[in-house]
């Protein structure tokens, strides 16, 4: 057996993870490693096995490493043993209570363990050195109010300062290197703060770029349905000036055109460019984008888009029912545009009038498209008379508007799906933007909240807007 595999080491320690890294460490390094968890166990320990060193923790239940160390050097028979303190303080008082008790060494947790192993080696090849060292007089020191008198001989006190400086040293050094390590981290943080910003700045120009796409597209779209809807409302009129027309031809061709019959045809004619005139103010004014937020009757704002799509429904035979309900009163109308104001200003909001005529426009027309669809797929669709219903109530401080149809519904696959971008049901001509910029409308713009849900005939999109509550109920 070899000299350093004979030296006999004890471990104080009473933390059992420290204890056994102590143990396991000094083994591979071929001491002989006994282990004790409290300074009483320690001090039987050294009595009993007389180790080459020791090494202590400092607070520890029953008796801490300073106690320990004071009887070990109190002890003739155990003072030449070599005592090691590791402490996780650094403080001058830390030193002078170890230099007090006669530790050979001190040593600051966390610690290096090849110091560690250094200093071991050290104070056992130094140990016969130490027994010739005859002790000093005593030093008294006063600090922080105590009186310290040191008994310690100048080789204790010098191992213990250069330990305790070794050990600053060591933990200056750990110090620069973790600052040296965060300054690095920092750095690479920083630069992927940089990339994440750069990448979301980039995300949210692609977004505002694909949203600005889909709102010329859905503005496009809507151009369509106006083009489709005014042929609706012109048809009309544009039939009765054809009829006038012809009549005066006869009228001339049989001699019979005087000037009662011309003012009479002229009247006639003019009636029905005046229609056909304020049809074309009022798409001009529905489409016309709301600038600035202001207060508003969604009732309303229900009635200008139901006179806007009401040719368009009756030429496809769908009815419309309107029904409103308050804590004051109740109206319901069918097929009616004579559609009242709320007269207890119960029903306003504020916002963009004409940005939800448009949510609503595209709502109807596609509860109108799926009843039109389920018509041609059924046998007997020309025995179902299609209905729009369209419900606005009071629910807490919310306006809510619920439309509703007939039109079978909305596949259950898809209904979490219909107010993304280009998602449509619809079997053609469907472009998949205008429930999506619907949404961003009555999300952003309106402050609301949209959502859609199948009922026993149909689909119905409800959607709840904060109610303006300048009018007390």
């Amino acid at each position: 057996m070899t000299e350093r595999q004979s030296n006999k080491i004890i471990v104080v320690e009473d933390s059992i993870t420290q204890r056994e890294m102590l143990r396991r460490f000094f083994e591979g390094e071929g001491f002989v490693v006994i282990s004790a968890k409290n300074g009483v166990e320690g001090l039987e320990a050294i009595k009993k096995q007389r180790p080459d060193i020791v090494i202590s923790d400092i607070d520890m239940p029953l008796k801490n490493g300073y106690d320990m160390c004071r009887e070990i050097k109190g002890d003739d028979e155990l003072k030449e043993t070599p005592v090691i303190l590791l402490t996780q303080f650094a403080a001058t008082e830390d030193i002078i209570s170890g230099l007090d008790c006669g530790a050979d060494n001190f040593i600051v947790k966390p610690y290096d363990e090849r110091q560690l192993l250094n200093s071991v080696r050290f104070l056992i090849a130094t140990k016969e050195i130490r027994k010739n060292d005859m002790l000093d007089i005593g030093i008294d020191l006063h600090l922080g109010g105590k009186s310290h008198i040191i008994t310690s001989s100048r080789r204790q006190i010098l191992n213990v300062l250069i330990s305790t400086y070794e050990s600053a040293v060591h933990q200056n050094h750990v110090l620069m290197m973790t600052q040296s390590e965060l300054n690095e981290k920092t750095g690479q943080l920083e630069e992927l703060n940089r990339r994440l910003e750069e990448r979301v700045n980039e995300e949210i120009k692609k977004r505002i770029e694909q949203e600005y796409m889909l709102l010329q597209q859905s503005k496009l779209a809507a151009m369509g349905e106006m083009m489709g809807m005014i042929a609706h409302q012109w048809r009309q009129p544009l039939n009765g000036l054809g009829l006038i027309l012809q009549d005066m031809k006869d009228a001339s061709d049989f001699n019979e055109l005087d000037k009662k019959y011309v003012d009479t045809s002229i009247a006639g004619a003019m009636e029905q460019i005046e229609f056909m005139t304020k049809a074309m103010d009022d798409f001009r004014e529905f489409y016309r984008p709301s600038k600035v937020k202001r207060h508003f009757d969604i009732l309303g704002t229900v009635k200008d888009v139901l006179s806007i799509i009401q040719f368009q429904l009756k030429n496809q035979s769908i009815k419309f029912r309107f029904q409103c309900s308050c804590t004051k009163e109740s109206i319901i109308v069918e097929n009616d545009l004579k559609i009242p104001t709320c007269r207890h200003a119960l029903m306003n909001v504020y916002g963009y009038p004409n940005e939800l005529k448009h949510v609503l426009m595209n709502i109807i027309n596609n509860a109108s498209d799926a009843i039109v669809s389920k018509k041609k797929d059924d046998n007997l669709g020309h025995l179902i008379e299609g209905l729009i219903s369209i419900l606005i109530s009071l629910e807490d401080n919310n306006i809510v508007v619920r439309i509703s149809d007939n039109g079978g519904g909305i596949d259950e696959a898809g209904i979490d799906k219909i107010f993304e971008p280009y998602y449509t049901t619809k079997k053609q001509a469907g472009t998949g933007i205008g429930l999506y910029i619907s949404k961003l409308i009555v999300v952003n713009n309106l402050n609301g909240r949209i959502y859609a849900e199948n009922s026993e005939h149909g689909a119905t999109f409800t959607i709840e807007l904060m109610r303006e509550t300048t009018a007390s109920l």
